[in-house]
């Protein structure tokens, strides 16, 4: 037998032909086997997984593309064999058991390439657990902003190792966001996730609700979201605060995924600072809304300042974590919730039953007409016994209210707010001091040291609880630089009363109380603003002469129909510069005034202040006709003056 003759001369269709049919049903067989082990397993990852629907179609991808390699080697394999008989056309026994032969061992070789290839574990016995392989398919990162958008991005990764017959969710090893306090006006924070999984992340979601309501989409549309270049337990993602959303707590869920179906979640606390239009900011230290606030003691002093016209601030609290807002209670006793009796918006906070935590305040604001602002203030409050910078209390018996407070030069500025006082302390003003505890005593009468001036000073005390001890516990009383305080002051609605208003301190060399140069009243907001460069106490006064020698009497001529405001205009209760002002005088002083014939025309009495308003009517009620009227003072000690006024209608 000449084995070198070609395959068609020694019988082509009795061997060769049968061989090339049996070698396209083995392929097809092959093809049948691996497509039915491709379903098979990706039925097995649906049962098993709860990942968007979109992950199985790369799952597809990625399993037909590695088998489709698979099937291109097996191709250049099968060109490798000898298209030629092994057995001449007088054996057609052994030809036909070679094709069978050829065959069973091409099905054992697929088996054995479909272990090699993973695929084992859905249609054949899996390997033990512990087993790893190589999977050089990307992992898929996902980053779901709301219900509609899906953002996509991939890892970098061209090796990752894979375990089979994985049960175990996703470890989230840390999970932070910086910042953690954020604000609505055009901010971004970072999401950086560091999760363990044995088998792979196959996908990561952020989804961002409310505290109160856990499960509710997000306000806005962060687009694309994820990095690139993060290897496959590292995450980040840049989350953007639109302005659209609201100034609350929220809670964001981290939901992981492995390639197994496996799930694991944690959550993320962010606080969102509205810096819309509100009509209230909230402070207990300084002005810095990012701030938080470690405090001690049984009770906070909150101010809210108001920037619009409200006829109410209404103060809640809640556990930093979540829960629902409850009503701050009140300590002090003149304090009520919601204050009803600004313009010093504020309350002093009972917190003596609450356990060492953290604690979101918030102050909600009304308008004359009960409706609330939508953009509240907010501020986070670290109550901690052991570590504070804040420790606030009050001691009934006393009647005294105390809040001490840490100062570091390394701060821009210290700020302490006490029942409406406030302290602003800048690092100039305490030059080569590293930290000091500075502290604010509040009292509503004068303490027993700084006693209540005379009545021959011509001093008053204006309203309760306008007194304020300031001191430092290293026991200077001086600065290195000046420093500001406010102090509030009780509006008693009588005209005169501020006009006469004015901050003092108290001299302990003198033994006296001493006019703080430069003190300014805020009448919109009732209070006294100084800048001063020592500590002591200080006091709201209001100075009422004792003699006539600072007496006035304007405008005059009285002119309230020419249209020039600054020669008079008609009289307003409660108004300054309208009417006739008498001013300069001593408390109980009494003005009469005549026609220049000796005819009585009014009687008038300073009761309160240093001043008195004549409405230029007579004492029947009557507007007096233009002309010239004669006037009496006279005070308590006896002392007169006389003088004329002109009236030009």
């Amino acid at each position: 037998m000449n084995l070198s003759k070609s395959p068609k001369s020694i019988g082509q269709d009795a061997v060769v032909t049968p061989l090339k049919y049996g070698v396209n049903a083995s392929n097809r067989i092959e093809e049948s086997i691996t497509q039915e082990l491709i379903t098979q397993e990706l039925k097995t990852q649906e049962l098993k997984t709860h990942a968007e629907p979109e992950s199985f179609s790369v799952m597809r991808t990625n399993l037909s593309s590695r088998h489709q390699d698979k099937l291109d080697a097996r191709a250049e394999l099968d060109a490798l064999i000898p298209k030629k008989a092994h057995a001449g056309p007088d054996q057609p026994g052994r030809a036909a058991g070679g094709i069978r032969f050829f065959s069973l061992t091409k099905l054992l070789m697929l088996f054995m390439i479909a272990f090699s290839f993973g695929l084992g574990g859905s249609a054949f016995a899996s390997p033990p657990p512990g087993t790893w392989i190589t999977n050089t398919a990307q992992i898929d990162y996902s980053y779901s902003p709301t219900a509609a958008s899906t953002g996509r991005a991939y890892s970098n990764s061209a090796d990752t190792q894979v375990m089979f017959n994985d049960t175990e969710p996703p470890i989230f090893i840390s999970s932070t966001i910086n910042p953690i306090v954020a604000t609505n006006g055009g901010c971004t924070v970072r999401i950086t996730l560091n999760i363990f999984d044995t088998s792979g992340v196959s996908d990561a979601y952020l989804r961002l609700g409310v505290m109160d309501m856990y499960d509710t989409t997000s306000t806005y549309d962060n687009g694309l979201a994820g990095d690139t270049t993060a290897s496959d337990s590292l995450w980040n993602a840049l989350v953007y605060i639109s302005p659209m959303t609201l100034g609350d707590t929220y809670r964001i869920r981290v939901t992981a995924y492995d390639i197994f179906g496996n799930i694991g979640e944690t959550y993320i606390t962010l606080q969102v600072i509205d810096t819309s239009s509100s009509w209230t900011i909230i402070r207990s230290l300084g002005w810095n809304l990012m701030n938080d606030v470690r405090v001690a003691g049984n009770a906070l002093s909150i101010l809210g300042d108001a920037v619009d016209e409200i006829s109410q601030v209404y103060f809640e609290y809640r556990n930093w974590s979540g829960g629902n807002w409850m009503p701050c209670a009140v300590g002090s006793w003149s304090d009520h919730n919601p204050d009803t009796t600004g313009p010093n918006w504020g309350i002093y906070w009972n917190m003596d039953y609450l356990p060492d935590d953290t604690y979101l305040i918030k102050a909600t604001a009304y308008d004359s007409g009960g409706v609330p602002d939508l953009s509240p203030g907010f501020l986070r409050v670290v109550k901690d016994s052991k570590d504070s910078w804040i420790n606030e209390w009050t001691d009934t018996n006393e009647g005294i209210h105390v809040r001490r407070q840490l100062f570091n030069n390394l701060l821009s500025d210290t700020t302490i707010v006490i029942d409406k006082t406030s302290l602003s302390v800048e690092p100039s003003a305490l030059v080569g001091v590293d930290s000091v505890w500075l502290r604010v005593t509040s009292y509503n009468t004068p303490p027993p040291d700084a006693p209540i001036p005379s009545e021959n000073t011509g001093l008053f005390k204006q309203g309760d609880g306008s007194f304020r001890r300031f001191e430092r516990e290293d026991g200077a009383t001086t600065f290195t630089d000046s420093i500001l305080i406010s102090l509030p002051y009780i509006d008693e609605g009588r005209v005169g009363d501020e006009e006469a208003l004015s901050l003092y301190y108290y001299d302990t060399t003198l033994e006296e109380w001493v006019k703080v140069p430069d003190a300014r009243v805020d009448k919109d907001n009732d209070r006294i603003w100084a800048n001063i460069n020592h500590f002591t106490v200080f006091g709201a006064f209001k100075f009422v002469p004792t003699n006539l020698s600072g007496f006035t009497v304007y405008p005059n001529p009285f002119k309230p129909n020419d249209g020039d405001p600054t020669t008079g205009a008609d009289y307003i209760p409660g108004a300054a510069n309208t009417g006739i002002t008498f001013e300069g005088l001593p408390i109980y002083s009494k003005i009469r005034i005549y026609t220049p014939l000796g005819a009585s025309v009014r009687d008038l009495i300073v009761s309160s202040g240093n001043l008195v308003q004549w409405d230029a009517k007579n004492n029947r009620g009557d507007r007096v006709a233009s002309g010239v009227y004669i006037f009496i003072v006279t005070t308590p000690s006896g002392e007169k003056i006389t003088g004329k006024m002109v009236i030009i209608r």
